[in-house]
Protein backbone atom coordinates (compact mmCIF):
# COMPACT_ATOMS: atom_id res chain seq x y z
CA UNK A 1 0.00 0.00 0.00
CA UNK A 2 1.26 3.51 -0.96
CA UNK A 3 0.22 6.20 0.86
CA UNK A 4 0.50 9.97 -0.66
CA UNK A 5 0.42 12.71 1.44
CA UNK A 6 2.33 15.58 -0.42
CA UNK A 7 -1.01 16.37 -2.77
CA UNK A 8 -0.86 19.66 -3.83
CA UNK A 9 -4.25 22.41 -2.77
CA UNK A 10 -5.80 23.18 -5.60
CA UNK A 11 -8.65 25.34 -5.31
CA UNK A 12 -9.12 28.82 -6.12
CA UNK A 13 -12.11 31.36 -6.42
CA UNK A 14 -12.85 30.89 -10.02
CA UNK A 15 -12.99 27.19 -10.05
CA UNK A 16 -14.94 27.29 -7.01
CA UNK A 17 -17.52 29.50 -8.88
CA UNK A 18 -17.76 27.66 -11.78
CA UNK A 19 -17.90 24.17 -9.97
CA UNK A 20 -20.95 25.33 -8.02
CA UNK A 21 -22.96 27.12 -11.17
CA UNK A 22 -24.20 30.31 -9.57
CA UNK A 23 -26.66 32.14 -11.71
CA UNK A 24 -25.36 34.95 -11.01
CA UNK A 25 -22.01 36.88 -9.44
CA UNK A 26 -22.82 37.74 -5.80
CA UNK A 27 -20.22 39.80 -3.79
CA UNK A 28 -21.12 38.31 -0.46
CA UNK A 29 -21.02 35.04 -1.43
CA UNK A 30 -17.56 35.41 -3.03
CA UNK A 31 -15.97 37.01 -0.19
CA UNK A 32 -17.36 33.93 1.84
CA UNK A 33 -15.44 32.13 -0.48
CA UNK A 34 -12.41 33.84 -1.05
CA UNK A 35 -12.07 33.82 3.33
CA UNK A 36 -12.62 29.95 3.27
CA UNK A 37 -10.99 29.00 0.61
CA UNK A 38 -8.33 31.04 2.97
CA UNK A 39 -9.05 29.10 5.73
CA UNK A 40 -8.90 25.63 4.16
CA UNK A 41 -5.56 26.52 1.83
CA UNK A 42 -3.78 27.39 5.39
CA UNK A 43 -4.72 23.50 7.12
CA UNK A 44 -5.88 21.04 4.17
CA UNK A 45 -3.77 17.89 3.93
CA UNK A 46 -5.14 15.85 1.37
CA UNK A 47 -4.45 12.68 1.01
CA UNK A 48 -4.52 9.19 -1.08
CA UNK A 49 -3.89 5.70 -0.22
CA UNK A 50 -3.92 3.20 -3.23
CA UNK A 51 -2.32 -0.47 -3.77
CA UNK A 52 -1.82 -2.75 -6.87
CA UNK A 53 -4.06 -5.86 -6.64
CA UNK A 54 -4.02 -8.41 -8.92
CA UNK A 55 -7.70 -9.57 -10.69
CA UNK A 56 -8.03 -13.55 -10.56
CA UNK A 57 -10.21 -16.17 -10.66
CA UNK A 58 -12.22 -14.83 -13.31
CA UNK A 59 -15.12 -17.04 -14.26
CA UNK A 60 -19.36 -16.97 -14.45
CA UNK A 61 -20.43 -14.54 -12.09
CA UNK A 62 -17.39 -13.68 -10.07
CA UNK A 63 -14.14 -12.57 -9.65
CA UNK A 64 -11.43 -12.30 -6.91
CA UNK A 65 -9.65 -8.66 -6.29
CA UNK A 66 -6.45 -9.30 -4.10
CA UNK A 67 -8.01 -11.99 -2.44
CA UNK A 68 -11.26 -10.17 -2.25
CA UNK A 69 -14.27 -12.27 -3.91
CA UNK A 70 -16.34 -10.38 -5.76
CA UNK A 71 -19.95 -11.76 -7.68
CA UNK A 72 -21.04 -9.17 -9.84
CA UNK A 73 -21.54 -9.77 -13.76
CA UNK A 74 -20.88 -6.66 -14.51
CA UNK A 75 -17.57 -6.19 -12.76
CA UNK A 76 -16.39 -9.70 -14.14
CA UNK A 77 -17.14 -8.68 -17.65
CA UNK A 78 -15.88 -5.15 -17.19
CA UNK A 79 -12.09 -6.33 -15.50
CA UNK A 80 -12.66 -9.30 -18.47
CA UNK A 81 -9.45 -8.28 -19.99
CA UNK A 82 -7.52 -6.58 -17.40
CA UNK A 83 -5.30 -8.57 -14.75
CA UNK A 84 -4.19 -5.56 -12.09
CA UNK A 85 -6.33 -2.62 -10.60
CA UNK A 86 -5.58 0.15 -7.89
CA UNK A 87 -8.21 0.62 -5.21
CA UNK A 88 -7.57 3.50 -4.01
CA UNK A 89 -9.12 5.92 -1.43
CA UNK A 90 -9.28 10.35 -1.96
CA UNK A 91 -9.92 12.31 1.61
CA UNK A 92 -9.14 16.20 1.70
CA UNK A 93 -7.48 15.02 4.75
CA UNK A 94 -9.43 15.74 8.62
CA UNK A 95 -7.43 18.96 9.51
CA UNK A 96 -10.28 21.16 6.93
CA UNK A 97 -13.14 18.96 9.13
CA UNK A 98 -11.67 20.96 12.42
CA UNK A 99 -12.14 23.98 10.73
CA UNK A 100 -14.87 25.75 13.00
CA UNK A 101 -17.91 27.36 11.33
CA UNK A 102 -20.87 27.34 13.41
CA UNK A 103 -23.83 25.00 11.88
CA UNK A 104 -26.28 27.94 12.24
CA UNK A 105 -24.40 29.72 9.44
CA UNK A 106 -25.84 27.35 6.85
CA UNK A 107 -24.13 29.37 3.84
CA UNK A 108 -20.67 28.91 5.11
CA UNK A 109 -21.20 25.36 6.02
CA UNK A 110 -22.42 24.84 2.36
CA UNK A 111 -19.50 26.59 0.85
CA UNK A 112 -16.74 24.93 2.72
CA UNK A 113 -18.32 21.40 2.23
CA UNK A 114 -18.21 22.26 -1.28
CA UNK A 115 -14.64 23.45 -0.71
CA UNK A 116 -13.74 19.85 0.79
CA UNK A 117 -15.40 18.16 -2.38
CA UNK A 118 -13.43 20.01 -4.95
CA UNK A 119 -10.29 19.48 -2.66
CA UNK A 120 -11.08 15.87 -3.33
CA UNK A 121 -11.99 16.01 -6.83
CA UNK A 122 -8.25 17.80 -7.54
CA UNK A 123 -7.06 15.06 -5.10
CA UNK A 124 -8.14 12.51 -7.41
CA UNK A 125 -6.82 13.93 -10.87
CA UNK A 126 -3.65 14.20 -8.77
CA UNK A 127 -3.82 10.74 -7.56
CA UNK A 128 -4.93 9.37 -11.77
CA UNK A 129 -1.76 11.57 -12.86
CA UNK A 130 0.52 10.26 -10.49
CA UNK A 131 -0.81 6.50 -11.41
CA UNK A 132 0.05 6.88 -15.03
CA UNK A 133 3.58 8.39 -14.47
CA UNK A 134 4.70 5.93 -12.27
CA UNK A 135 2.42 2.70 -13.22
CA UNK A 136 1.72 3.46 -16.71
CA UNK A 137 -1.98 2.56 -16.66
Amino acid sequence: MEILDNIPVRIDLESMVKRMRLRSRNEGIEENIRELIGLARAVARPKAVFKISPVEKKNGDSLEIDGVRFTSRVLRVNLDEIDTVYPYVVTCGREVDEIDIPPHEFMRFYLMDQIKEMLVHSSLIYLHDYLREKHAC
